[in-house]
């Protein structure tokens, strides 16, 4: 006998271990810079360089880049000025994992639970900062199911199943570089230095094409500067520009679904000359750093079990994990809350705000999935305080959402979700307080683990001729409720043919699977040898 195999590719995830690592560093500020009055704003990004796997770790390099805003007096005319500084860490860290990583697809993702920039005196700060390095191991699990039997001398019982399933069809890590050039507003004056910057995604949409992964949405871009010329005053500019571009890939097509993350990274933000020689652009270029992957649903029918009703078959089966989709899902979740500016502050007027979003926790239950999480808010502000004409204060909002689906064993239930933030309005009311709304999205897609067992081996042996002989050739059965058609013919050495047409009344209508209903009549009749 020769099985018919097919195989079905599953990204299986080994493990996935998490550690949590705090960086701690001194930094002098620069000969060219004034001294430090007050921080401020501090921002900051984690970028991994590389992972190393041994036997059971994991080396991961990384480097955190910081960058601080702080108020310093100008030596030229001892006028208090926002300044930038920048700075790196660079660390390796070993983090302990839970399988044998050896052949297996190492990736791993890092968080800044917390960044704190202090100063230690005028010229030295000290930064500390909380990350996360979480280390995924995958590996391509090739499941092989059989799909039909040759066999020249007789033919064998066979069961067959459909089942749905996800395939991953793309799994892959890609850049996707973005070049935009700004031009100011006519009310705005020529850029002298750009001393700070922020960029974030808004509404980011992907589809998967002919050409490739199309990729669309906006970036949210806010540049300060200080204005070029004798006055040299404090500027700002924030504009929306959307965008769009086209990442390769191989192995899917327009039916796929696709799940991508994607991180700002690299950025570079330059002013430039106009066509008139005035510097009115800016030139930016950055990278989309892009996780990509892509799922094609299929269906198969596949083997389930068979035998020989007058030989003995043994079967070798192994029992797999698939997954079937559930729901694909971007749902909105809108957030407000407000935050209280000390009354010491004189707040004129809300320069810019940012935003993050942090999922804390899930919990599943019968038809949904809660998501718990919050939204990171820093507003940065201008005062009437000429000793301290610039600060920035952050707050955090709670939220959660429910993401149902539907009629699914919540052990049994598999998901993936990324939070990002669409819209973000900030406004001043009475008494030194924002108001803050948002609109965040969550990306979810919900998988069903689904177990099949499939059949690896089969062995067969002729079965004892006078022990089969003592069998009776006929007997009368009552079904108890328990079992199906084609258990009821395995047992008792017939076929669900035979039984069906044996039993028009009783079974004509009942398929191989359907269970046989308690206290049914059936006549069986045992097969011969010749069969």
């Amino acid at each position: 006998m020769e099985l018919k195999h097919e195989n079905i590719h599953e990204y299986m995830e080994k493990c996935n271990n998490k550690l949590q690592i705090t960086l701690d560093d001194d930094f002098n500020v620069s000969d060219n810079k004034p001294d430090i009055e007050n921080v401020v704003k501090e921002w900051g990004e984690v970028v991994i360089d590389g992972v190393k796997t041994g036997q059971e770790k994991a080396v991961v390099d990384g480097m955190l880049h910081f960058s601080m805003l702080y108020i310093g007096k100008r030596e030229s005319d001892d006028r208090r000025v926002p300044i930038r500084m920048e700075g790196k860490i660079h660390f390796s860290e070993n983090v302990n994992l839970s399988c044998e990583a050896k052949d297996a697809q190492v990736s791993c993702k890092a968080y800044i639970e917390d960044i704190t920039i202090k100063t230690i005196n005028s010229r030295k700060i000290s930064v500390k900062a909380i990350v996360s390095l979480n280390v995924i191991c995958e590996e391509l699990d090739n499941v092989r199911v059989v799909t039909g039997v040759v066999d020249e001398e007789c033919n064998p019982q066979i069961l067959h199943r459909n089942f749905e399933y996800l395939q991953m069809a793309v799994n892959m890590k890609d850049n996707l570089r973005i070049r935009e050039n700004i031009s100011l507003p006519a009310g705005k004056p020529n850029i002298g230095e750009i001393i700070w910057d922020d960029i974030s995604l808004r509404n980011v949409n992907t589809r998967i094409t002919d050409e490739g992964l199309g990729v669309s949405g906006d970036l949210n871009i806010f540049i300060m500067y200080m204005e070029s010329g004798e006055g040299q005053s404090v500027q700002w500019y924030e504009t929306t520009v959307p965008f769009t571009g086209n990442v390769d890939i191989s192995g899917c097509n327009p039916d796929c679904i696709c799940y991508v993350a994607a991180e700002v990274r690299d950025k570079s933000i330059e002013p430039k000359a106009d066509y008139d020689g005035e510097m009115r652009d800016v030139a930016l270029e950055m990278a989309l750093d892009m996780d990509i992957k892509a799922y094609e649903e299929c269906n198969k029918q596949a083997v389930e079990d068979m035998y020989y009703p007058c030989k003995d078959l043994k079967l070798s089966k192994t029992e797999k994990n698939l997954h079937k989709l559930v729901v694909r899902n971007n749902s909105r979740c809108r957030v407000s809350g407000n935050l209280k500016v000390e009354d010491y502050i004189s707040m004129m007027q809300i320069v810019n705000s940012t935003a993050s979003v942090i999922i804390d926790d899930y919990t599943k239950d019968k038809d949904g999935l809660m998501i718990y999480g919050a939204v990171m808010v820093n507003v940065l502000y201008m005062t009437s305080d000429d000793a301290s004409p610039m600060g920035s204060v952050g707050t955090v909002i709670p939220f959660s959402n429910k993401i149902e689906y539907g009629n699914c064993n919540p052990e049994n239930v598999d998901y993936r979700v990324i939070g990002n933030v669409d819209q973000l309005q900030t406004s001043m009311s009475g008494n030194n307080q924002v108001d803050i709304k948002a609109v965040v999205s969550l990306d979810a897609l919900i998988m069903e683990n689904m177990n099949i067992e499939v059949i690896d081996e089969c062995e067969v042996c002729d079965i004892d001729k006078e022990d089969y002989a003592k069998l009776p050739s006929m007997v009368g059965y009552m079904a108890d409720g328990r079992s199906n058609l084609w258990n009821v013919a395995k047992r008792y050495h017939t076929t669900c043919d035979k039984i069906r047409s044996g039993n028009p009344k009783a079974a004509e209508h009942l398929k191989d699977w359907d269970m046989v209903s308690k206290g049914t009549k059936l006549l069986l009749v045992k097969c011969s040898e010749s069969i």
